[in-house]
């Protein structure tokens, strides 16, 4: 069944409010750059997919009516809320307390598998309750109330897709030879300041859980 023009509009505005989302930096934009200063572009990249999947999971939630569900259940959002804002908390506090910044040479190989890149993409961004919270602003507004499988499969699709472009540009963008150099000079300062943004970021998501 093809979409009319209204879907396609549907689609067409959910596209760029998420697209509009995605440029704020945030804890999951932050660890794929991170991901590929220290470890490269195929971590990055690895990184970059966990994250992607994780919005994805939160597109699925709220194209298919879960999201709304979890809203309307207030002890559970609020367990999501404190769990997901102390583990933002425990990883920037782990970036701010490491003793080991820009270990890895230009070109040299680092130990950190794939398949581990991928799961901390993944848990950084589910962990965050403000991504679940978007997606439902988002679909609150311009999401039909009833909407067609194919309109909400489209959905989860575009959004899959632009997360995925946009995270894997930030991964190839910041895995340049010239800027991991100039990570490696100041890589105690920097892994500070972004472990102080992850920490921030998670004690106020966990303080709207009361």
């Amino acid at each position: 069944m093809m979409m009319d023009h209204a879907q396609i509009a549907v689609l067409a505005a959910i596209a760029a409010s998420v697209f509009a989302a995605l440029v704020v930096p945030g804890p999951s934009s932050i660890a794929v750059m991170r991901a590929s200063l220290t470890t490269g572009t195929r971590r990055g990249l690895a990184t970059a997919a966990g994250v992607a999947l994780g919005n994805s999971l939160y597109a699925t939630a709220a194209a298919f009516g879960l999201a709304a569900v979890i809203r309307e259940a207030a002890p559970l959002l609020a367990a999501i809320k404190l769990l997901g804002g102390a583990y933002l908390v425990y990883l920037g506090l782990r970036l701010i307390l490491s003793k080991k910044h820009g270990e890895v040479p230009i070109g040299g190989q680092s130990t950190i598998r794939l398949g581990h890149a991928f799961r901390r993409g993944l848990l950084i961004d589910l962990s965050n309750p403000k991504t679940m919270m978007a997606f439902l602003s988002i679909f609150a507004i311009v999401f039909p109330a009833n909407p067609t499988h194919e309109l909400s499969l489209a959905v989860v699709a575009v959004i899959a897709c632009l997360s995925l472009s946009w995270h894997c540009l930030l991964a190839c963008l910041f895995a340049r030879p010239a800027l991991r150099r100039a990570y490696q000079g100041l890589s105690r300062w920097i892994d500070r300041l972004a472990g102080g943004i992850i920490s921030a970021f998670g004690a106020a998501i966990a303080a709207t859980s009361a």
